[in-house]
């Protein structure tokens, strides 16, 4: 992928179901998931995940991020922002998720693509 930004997918969840079902997806669509940005929270710094979309082999590029529920800006949030204002990478899209979560009544979906 040099001379050219590789696309990039942020998923706003990090855990073992959301791993698993973006794992699948990417062999799919022919996008290369970094599972080493999984966990709750996000175990990587925005820097490092930069550095191994960079590497990636493969264009998208998707991205777990997760603040596990932190109260203000956690983890997922702080790499979350090195990720948008890198001029490196092109985020074309972001997909915001809440899978495995307990204690919420959740948001019923009016419209979706």
């Amino acid at each position: 992928m040099q001379g050219k930004r590789p696309r990039v997918i942020l998923v706003t969840d990090g855990d073992e179901i959301a791993q698993r079902a973006l794992e699948k997806a990417a062999k799919i669509i022919r996008a290369r998931v970094i599972s080493r940005s999984a966990g709750n929270p996000t175990p990587l710094a925005g820097t490092e995940i930069v550095e191994l979309i960079l590497l990636a082999a493969h264009d998208p590029v998707i991205v777990m991020l997760d603040d596990n529920g932190t109260w203000g800006q956690g983890p997922g949030e702080q790499a979350l922002r090195i990720l948008v204002e890198d001029q490196r990478i092109r985020v074309i899209g972001v997909l915001a998720v809440a899978s495995n979560t307990r204690y919420v009544r959740g948001v019923a979906v009016g419209f979706s693509l």
